[in-house]
This record gives structure tokens, C-alpha cells and sequence, in this order.
């Protein structure tokens, strides 16, 4: 039978969280009921997934410290037990006779401050009772040392009242606040404390006594049936649908990896292309020519260009660039500057559309006129650039700062000149509109 869809059902009897694995056949509405294991033996991921797949699941900034995950990272991956890892790493905490001791073995518990140094605070009703000694075998002078080797050396949650001198978990983890210790990732606790020896042990021998009961699986089924048979078709819509998510999401990954690994397999469809376009006559490139053109003169692609094109960013980009290509390439910048005189020199219809959309706004040329006031050398600068000499830097910076002005006094008028000129084109037949 072809499975597509899966779902699990989670229960708990004498004290064990039981699992319940759903199969359907969506197509041929045909199901099949398989109960095998308790809850936390079916999350218990040793043994099956590796420990790059686990570091992942929990995240690489929840790890407590750098050397945790790297020792996790490069662990075997028959024998990877997190909790080992991590109580070796903090053996030594718990030897600590100062918290200073402890900053310096531990940089990751840098932040933490000492009880007594905690000046004043919202909660500072909770210190007041510890100083008072109001908790037995607690001060303020040990607390902060104490807390950490309780929740970093034995890897206590916060909700575990005799574990923090009968503390509830809502003043354990104010406490934690007002004196900067940082909690543990409690997937990362769940996982670390899943990984204990004594503890799979526990969870094989329950898992056998499971499988042990055939009875047991037959009243599961039952109960699951009953809930399946009574489904209105959403349950088995969304099991569906989270399957094939998972389905195509693990494809991608899986072709993503095989790709970025493979350089030999980059290698061959390089050479498939090559050897694709090798072959090709003309005509797959001139449709791939009039596809890209049709797209990039589409009103859709035209708007959204001439809209980018009026953004601030977008100027300050083209300003930058136009620097990169001329200021620092002195060679282009001549070589742009032979060719556009060439090429006004054999039309000189387009220079006289120039000076046209010039005197149909006299008001930008009488406002640059007094702006060049300000620029005594202006005239001398033109009239060497006119003649193809090239500017030093001192006058390329005075003709850029004229132009800089041109543009806060009179903003948008390059581009209303710009209009003009193209108007001009249309209308002697130069440009189509």
C-alpha cells in the first residue's frame, strides 16, 4: 500500500507518554494503525539521527558554550551523549569556592552579578529574605554561585522547586534575571537529559514491555479507529498536506546538498550547457533575445523601472557608479568622450535639439548664470572641457560642486531639460515616442 500521509497520536497510561502512529492511503481511503513505541522513546533521537542533525533541531545559540557544540559537532556518532558532554565541561563549577572562580574557568558566565551587589530592584523582596536568612542554606554572599551549579552543573529547570531550596519556578527565574544568569535552552536540557544511558535503557525496556502486550496494541487501534472513522476529512486533509510539505521540503534539501557537494556533478551540467548552445543554430538564442526583451519593455517592468529610477538611492547608485567609470578611469572617460563627439560631429541635428530645449526654459539657464557667479573659474573649466583638455582635479571638483548646486537650487531640472530633448527627437522624426 502506498503511504501519503502520516499522523501521531500521543496518550499517557501508568505514568508513560504512548505514541500512536497514523497511516493513510488518501486515494484509496484505506488506513493502517501502527502503535509501537512510548512517546519519549519515539523522541529519543540517539542512535538515529546524527549529532549535526540534533545540533539543528536545538540550535547552534542555544548551546551554552562554544566548546559543547564543537565537541557535540565532532562526537562519534554511535556514542554522541550530549548530557556527558556537558557535565564534563561544568565538573569544575562545581568545585568553585567564588563566583569570580567561576567567571574565570567559564567566560560564557561573565554576565553573571553577585546577590550582594544588586543594589535595588522591583524584586528585591525575595534578597531582602535571603539576606535576612529566611531560606536555610542560602546567603547572598553563595546564592549566585549556588544557582548556577544547580542549573548548569546538574542541569535543574527552574520549575524543579526542591532543587532551588523550595524557590517556585516564577521567583527562581526572577532571580536569574535580576542576577544575569541565562537559562538553558529547555530543548537543549530535553535533549541532554535524553541522552543519559540509564535513561534509554529505561525507555528499551519500556518499549519491549509495549510490544510484549499485542492486547494492548488492539485496544489502541480500536480507540484510533473510532476517532478516524468519525474524521469530517480536515484531519486527514492536514495529515496529508503536512506529509507532502515535508515530502518536497526534504526533496529540495536533498538536491540543494547533492548539488553544493558534488563538483563533479556541477562540472557535468556545466559542460551539458556548453555543449547545448554549442548546438544550437541561432535560434534558441534569438528567442531567448526576444523573451528578455519583451519582458524588459513590458509596461509592468517599464513602470516599476521608472519609478526605481526616481528614488534617491537610486541616484546616489549611478552617481557612485558613474565615479567608478569615469573620475577613477581617466581611459574611459576620454575614450566615452572621443566617441559622443564623434558622434554629435556627424549629427549635428542632435546638438541643435539640445540648445532648442535649453531656450524653451530661459528661467534655468538666467538661474545657472548667478549660480556660476559663485564659480569664478567656471567659464575657463568649460571652455578646456569643450576643447578636449583634460581637467585637473581641483577642476573637476569645482564643475561637479556647480552642478551639485544647479540641482538644490533648481531640483528636477535636469530631468525636466531631459523631457524636453526627447520631446524635441519625436517631433523631428530623430526618436519614436
Amino acid at each position: 500500500m502506498n503511504i501519503n500521509s502520516i499522523n501521531t497520536v500521543s496518550y499517557k497510561q501508568n505514568n508513560i507518554m504512548y505514541t500512536e502512529v497514523h497511516k493513510t492511503n488518501c486515494a484509496q481511503k484505506q488506513s493502517v494503525y501502527e502503535f509501537n513505541f512510548p512517546y519519549n522513546y519515539y523522541n529519543l533521537s540517539f542512535g538515529r539521527k546524527t549529532p549535526e542533525e540534533l545540533i539543528k533541531k536545538i540550535g547552534e545559540e542555544n548551546f551554552p558554550s562554544p566548546v559543547i557544540l564543537e565537541k557535540f559537532r565532532n562526537a562519534d556518532k554511535k556514542d554522541h551523549c550530549l548530557y556527558d558532554i556537558h557535565t564534563e565541561h561544568y565538573k569544575e563549577l562545581a568545585d568553585c569556592k567564588t563566583l569570580e572562580e567561576a567567571k574565570e574557568k567559564y567566560p560564557e558566565l561573565s554576565e553573571v552579578k553577585e546577590a550582594k551587589d544588586v543594589k535595588s530592584s522591583s524584586d528585591m523582596n525575595i534578597l531582602n529574605k535571603i539576606e535576612g536568612g529566611g531560606i536555610k542554606g542560602l546567603s547572598l554572599e553563595n546564592l549566585s554561585l549556588e544557582l548556577l551549579k544547580r542549573h548548569y552543573c546538574y542541569m535543574k529547570i527552574t520549575r524543579d522547586n526542591e532543587s532551588y531550596f523550595g524557590l517556585n519556578k516564577k521567583t527562581v527565574e526572577k532571580l536569574f534575571d535580576l542576577l544575569h544568569i541565562k537559562k538553558l535552552n529547555i530543548h537543549y536540557i530535553n535533549t541532554a537529559v535524553q541522552s543519559k544511558s540509564d535513561l534509554r535503557e529505561t525507555h528499551s525496556k519500556s518499549a519491549q514491555e509495549y510490544y510484549s502486550l499485542p492486547e494492548r496494541r488492539q485496544q489502541i487501534s480500536e480507540r484510533v479507529k473510532k476517532v478516524w472513522d468519525n474524521d469530517d476529512g480536515s484531519r486527514r486533509s492536514q495529515a496529508s498536506h503536512t506529509a507532502k510539505t515535508v515530502l518536497h521540503t526534504e526533496e529540495i534539501e536533498r538536491k540543494a546538498k547533492v548539488t553544493q557537494s558534488s563538483t563533479e556533478s556541477r562540472e557535468r551540467k556545466s559542460i551539458a550547457g556548453k555543449e547545448s548552445w554549442e548546438r544550437d543554430d541561432g535560434t534558441r538564442r534569438l528567442k531567448g533575445a526576444q523573451h528578455a526583451i519583451k519582458v524588459l519593455h513590458s509596461p509592468q517592468a517599464t513602470a516599476k523601472r521608472q519609478a526605481t529610477m526616481k528614488t534617491p538611492e537610486y541616484k546616489l547608485k549611478i552617481s557612485e557608479i558613474r565615479k567608478l567609470l569615469y573620475l577613477n578611469n581617466p581611459e574611459r572617460r576620454e575614450e566615452v568622450s572621443k566617441r559622443m563627439k564623434l558622434f554629435y560631429k556627424e549629427h549635428p541635428e542632435y546638438i541643435k535639439a539640445q540648445k532648442l530645449a535649453w531656450e524653451r526654459h530661459p528661467e534655468f539657464t538666467k538661474q545657472m548664470q548667478e549660480i556660476a557667479k559663485s564659480f569664478p573659474n567656471l567659464g575657463y573649466i568649460i571652455r578646456k572641457k569643450e576643447k578636449g583638455i583634460k581637467l585637473s582635479d581641483e577642476e573637476d571638483h569645482v564643475q561637479t560642486a556647480f552642478y551639485k548646486k544647479c540641482s538644490e537650487l533648481m531640483p528636477g531640472y535636469y530631468e525636466i531639460i531631459g523631457q524636453e530633448y526627447h520631446n524635441i527627437l519625436v517631433e523631428w522624426g530623430l526618436k519614436e515616442e
